[in-house]
């Protein structure tokens, strides 16, 4: 009986609007469709959440369910990152927001990379994205234009498609 319960529990959470991807057709200059999805940042995050953020899920979350939508910025130094998504505006540390998984969208880089128009994008540190690859975690995109003036007094981004599922 419990594994029935546990079962239907999880098909239940699988269903909720929070998994469910919010698609629609793209008006940006490469088309297709941007996916979109709800998640929950977690609530120990101290890294400032913003329009492009690079974020991964928090696979140390307490439980599965939980795990699938509980997110945290993205740091290539830990091992089996695994991208959720691009953050869509801010997200202040235990609250929820949304994330691209699929389309174009403004993109924070790592200022100390060289990114050109084409580039492949993986997770850097503090939540951007950089040129660096890893067998540890999935890429997260393409650069459609190249970083070619960084501000060292903001965060540089640039458009990237993105191509997570």
């Amino acid at each position: 009986m419990k594994k029935v319960f546990a079962l239907a529990l999880a098909l239940v959470l699988l269903a909720s609007p929070a998994f469910a991807f919010q698609c629609e057709v793209s008006q940006a200059l490469y088309g297709g469709s941007v996916c979109k999805q709800q998640v929950y940042l977690t609530s120990s995050e101290t890294t400032l959440v913003s329009e492009g953020t690079v974020l991964v899920y928090n696979l140390d979350a307490s439980s599965p369910g939980q795990g699938a939508y509980e997110v945290e910025v993205g740091d290539a130094s830990a091992d089996g990152v695994f991208v959720a998504g691009i953050a869509q505006g801010r997200i202040a540390s235990g609250e929820t927001g949304y994330i691209l998984v699929r389309g174009e969208s403004l993109v924070a880089i790592n200022d100390s990379d060289t990114i050109t128009s084409g580039t492949a994008l993986w997770v850097s540190v503090s939540g951007d994205a950089g040129i660096t690859t890893s067998t540890t975690q999935n890429q997260l995109g393409y650069a459609l234009n190249a970083n070619t003036s960084v501000d060292t007094n903001a965060r540089t981004t640039i458009e990237a498609f993105v191509t997570i599922v």
